[in-house]
């Protein structure tokens, strides 16, 4: 069975066997020329929902026997890819083709293959196939070299003609000239290719917690922002703007406070409407240590007075005013001030007088502090 794998899509070229039957035990490939040689290619055959994978080795691969055995369509797809440091660069995934199998189709028939071999013995075949064609390609490559080292090569040029002299080891010389060739004309224009697969969907940047943009997952480093310029300056100062228009009316808050039993109740009431929250009465407190207060004891007129510098130290004593003034000294030394303030004193030579409004005193001397006191009424 042959198949085209174009970059697209995938065509069975169908040879004939017998009658509902094609040779369909092995699959040769003919690849478009985008896919070369560099590429890994892999077929796979799909039957009832089962899959199996063949390596596609010089372009060609077994059908497994397992797609035969049973009556259905198989799909065949083909997968290129081309690597690069262990990573996929590139990929074909072309549209896959399908067939009928019939019961019979595993009979022999004048051109049947055998069963297919095992994808172990596909991998150990292609191996061997390649060991040997290396071998081959090395044993020319020796040849070749022996037969250059027992020969000696000239070549020059002279214008548009190159001379190119061999000499053998027995001195035999052969000589071969070659013309340049005319330019030729410019060739015509090819065809437009075919468009390409659709690209990978790129990663779109996004900026990360710490200001720097990232890639997926991956914090690239660089800030998101540049740095801060430096302070420009200071611009005109702009014409004065027109008046606004005069301001709504505000509305002044009221508050009340209201109280039942040991609930006050605060109302406040502004432009966004009424708020009220309520207040409870705390609970009483625990009742305070006895203070020390006044000692018991004392009689009427008696004042408490400190016996020491010891705290609460105290004692009730009663007032001595023996050592003080009489009301009455005191009464006349208010006149006699009272009358000196009006005027009311004199000397006579001899003694100082002085009229209060209860009676004269006299004092004997300018320095003396007793006074004489008579009657004047």
């Amino acid at each position: 069975m042959k198949l085209i794998v174009n970059p697209h899509k995938i065509e069975i070229e169908k040879t004939p066997v017998n009658e509902k039957e094609i040779d369909i035990s092995k699959c040769q490939f003919e690849f478009a020329e985008e896919i070369t040689d560099e590429y890994v290619k892999e077929a796979y055959f799909t039957l009832n929902d089962k899959t199996y994978k063949q390596i596609i080795v010089n372009n060609e691969c077994a059908i497994p026997s397992e797609a035969l055995v049973e009556k259905g369509t198989v799909e065949i797809g083909v997968v290129a890819y081309l690597t690069e440091n262990e990573t996929e660069i590139k990929r074909y995934n072309p549209t896959p083709t399908y067939f009928d199998t019939w019961l019979g189709s595993l009979k022999d028939a004048e051109n049947s293959q055998p069963i297919t071999p095992s994808e172990m013995e596909q991998y150990e075949q292609a191996l061997q196939d390649g060991l040997s064609e290396v071998n081959d390609k090395l044993d020319a490559m020796d040849t070749a070299l022996r037969q250059v080292d027992n020969l000696d090569i000239d070549a020059n040029k002279a214008g548009n003609t190159a001379t190119i002299t061999i000499t053998d080891k027995t001195g035999t010389q052969k000589s071969v000239q070659i013309q340049d060739g005319i330019n030729g004309q410019n060739g015509k224009d090819g065809t437009d290719g075919k468009d390409g697969e659709n690209g990978q969907d790129g990663i779109t940047p996004t900026i990360g917690e710490n200001g720097n943009w990232y890639l997926g997952t991956t914090d690239t480093g660089k800030p998101s922002r540049g740095a801060t310029g430096q302070t420009g300056a200071t611009g005109q100062t702009g014409p004065a703007g027109a008046d606004g228009h005069d301001g709504q009316d505000g509305i002044s808050p009221t508050a009340s406070v209201s109280k039942s039993g040991s609930v006050a109740t605060i109302t406040i009431t502004d432009k966004n409407g009424t708020t009220t929250a309520t207040i409870n009465d705390g609970t009483n407190g625990t009742n305070g240590q006895d203070g020390v207060g006044v000692p018991s004891g004392g009689t009427t007129g008696q004042y408490l007075t400190k016996k020491s510098n010891t705290n609460y130290d105290t004692e009730w004593n009663t007032l001595d005013l023996s050592t003080y003034a009489t009301q009455s000294y005191v009464n006349n030394a208010i006149s006699i001030a009272i009358t000196d303030a009006l005027g009311g004193s004199y000397w006579d030579g001899k003694n100082w007088y002085v009229r209060t409004f209860f009676n004269r005193c006299r004092r004997s001397n300018k320095n003396s502090r007793g006074f004489n006191w008579y009657n004047n009424s």
